[in-house]
């Protein structure tokens, strides 16, 4: 459960693990609910490293960066996107010694699954496809 919630929204908020990876001894997980982040009052959508060895935190990203069915590791970035209805959409890239977003690219609508291939990031959302380069 998310620290804060609308009274109301309890059955609502409760979170799952969307996607999982684990690469250099750390696991990077998704979690966060599927209903609008006020519900939560923004703390949704999250991405975090867990060191495999120990179980220990690494880092937690910033809240809302996260809620599309998978992410994407590529070399010192993870690529993962979020979006919700009348919520802004963006596909983001994350530092993945840290968590901190250094860059965010707007989207028509809400990234649902992210796929890389020789140098490209295809983006597939509720409404358009989109071919990324990535560097």
């Amino acid at each position: 459960m998310p620290p804060a919630f609308a009274p109301k929204e309890a059955e609502f908020v409760r979170g799952h693990v969307g996607w999982a990876v684990a690469k250099d001894g750390v696991l990077y997980v998704s979690s966060g609910h599927r209903t609008y982040a006020a519900s939560s009052k923004g703390k949704n959508a999250y991405v975090s490293a867990l060191d495999l060895a120990t179980g220990q935190l690494l880092w937690q990203s910033a809240p809302l960066v996260c809620n599309a069915e998978n992410f994407v590791l590529r070399g010192d970035h993870l690529l993962c996107g979020y979006g919700f209805t009348a919520e802004p959409d963006f596909l983001y890239v994350l530092e993945r010694a840290t968590g901190k977003v250094v860059s965010k690219l707007p989207m028509k609508s809400g990234p649902e699954v992210l796929v890389e291939k020789e140098g490209k990031l295809f983006v597939r959302t509720y409404d358009t496809d989109y071919v990324v380069d990535i560097r």
